[in-house]
């Protein structure tokens, strides 16, 4: 479950302006469409409310995303998350990766590892 506030924020992004966040459901889709073909759109990040008693969609919002967003969002994610995840989406990535991949990657980490 994560929260979304109900309208567009301006200026400083703090908790305490005067907004309150509902629940929501976070789900993705690959975009597959001509609009999203046409603006280089890779992936649809939707906020959905439910109903609490039927538990229907009651409204959503909807982000759009570039490939260099997911990237920078993908970045945040791994960072905010923990150990076990982090593993698991290691052995998720590396796992897709050829073996001359798979080796250039290992060897950055490990000099990145070596900086620490």
């Amino acid at each position: 479950m994560a929260f979304i506030t109900r309208q567009w924020l301006q200026g400083r992004t703090s908790r305490n302006r005067g907004h309150c966040p509902v629940k929501v459901e976070i789900k993705t889709d690959r975009s597959t469409g001509a609009w999203s073909k046409e603006n280089e759109v890779v992936l649809d990040l939707y906020a959905r409310t439910r109903d609490e008693e039927s538990f229907e969609v009651q409204s959503y919002q909807a982000i759009y995303l570039r490939s260099d967003e997911v990237g920078y969002l993908a970045n945040s994610l791994v960072q905010a998350s923990d150990a076990p995840t982090k593993m698991d989406l290691a052995v998720t990535i590396l796992a897709d990766l050829s073996d001359s991949e798979l080796v250039a990657t290992m060897s950055r980490a490990l000099i990145k590892r070596e900086k620490r």
